[in-house]
């Protein structure tokens, strides 16, 4: 594994450790460097529901991530929290 595979790795493991009412430290991995933490974050935070209304705002952000995954977990995300397709 290089660094960066590592620092990833402890990255994602942190995230899945955190409990659910930490909606701000999901909301702060969305402008993490890699991609699949910031998937991740918006997998979460979609999961989540109408408790991480406060992450609203970072999302409809993340809706113009340059990773169209990204872009789609978040599309995801906001639709789980507002419960309907969200406008960009």
């Amino acid at each position: 594994m290089c660094s960066s595979d590592l620092e990833r790795a402890a990255a994602l493991d942190g995230l899945r450790r955190i409990r659910s009412q930490s909606v701000p430290h999901f909301v702060e991995a969305l402008s993490n460097g890699d991609p699949g933490v910031r998937v991740f974050a918006c997998e979460s935070l979609g999961a989540m529901g109408k408790s991480a209304t406060n992450a609203v705002p970072a999302l409809k952000k993340a809706l113009n991530d340059s990773y169209d995954f990204v872009r789609r977990q978040a599309r995801q995300a906001l639709k789980s929290i507002e419960g309907a397709e969200p406008a960009k």
